[in-house]
């Protein structure tokens, strides 16, 4: 139907750490670029384990170990340039390619850690990856209060209520 927005999303489950709901991830997913009215996006999510996500942690980023999600944002790189991660500004094209990475064997941890089922963590993280793609940054403290509000919103939104601002508050 014209008028209605073009979303490609892939999820490739590359790791067995924890169970994956791909429907809420691709729910989390849609909710998000909707709301930020996105025209189109092509995003592909992979969960990997902690060893993978360290490996590319290294790697594109410079950092060592494990992190819970890297986002690679391909809207702004020329094809043949390097991956570039995390935007700094909201999108302007408002059509998104990108790619998230995001650790299972983080979220189980996390989630254990915080008292809750795997699924909300594993959706904090989709949110979050998709989030930086739109153009949100969490380098500061400002920013990141933004972003995170922006997420548990979303969370809200969906019946998950606050995941990192539950625990982190």
């Amino acid at each position: 139907m014209k008028g209605e927005p073009a979303y490609r999303i892939v999820i490739n489950v590359l790791s067995a750490c924890a169970p994956v709901k791909k429907s809420v991830l691709m729910k989390v997913v849609k909710t998000a670029l909707a709301r930020h009215r996105i025209a189109t996006a092509n995003i592909s999510l992979a969960l990997v384990d902690d060893a993978e996500i360290a490996r590319l942690n290294e790697k594109y980023l410079g950092h060592r170990g494990a992190t819970d999600v890297l986002t690679y944002d391909y809207s702004r790189v020329p094809r043949q340039g390097a991956l570039r991660s995390r935007t700094s500004r909201i999108s302007e094209s408002r059509d998104l390619e990108g790619e998230i990475v995001i650790s299972a064997e983080t979220a189980l941890r996390e989630a254990n850690r915080r008292e809750h089922e795997v699924t909300p963590e594993l959706a904090l993280y989709a949110l979050h990856g998709v989030l930086h793609l739109i153009g949100f940054d969490d380098s500061g403290a400002a920013a990141a209060a933004r972003m995170h509000e922006e997420e548990d919103a979303i969370l809200a939104m969906l019946g998950f209520g606050a995941i990192y601002g539950a625990t982190s508050r």
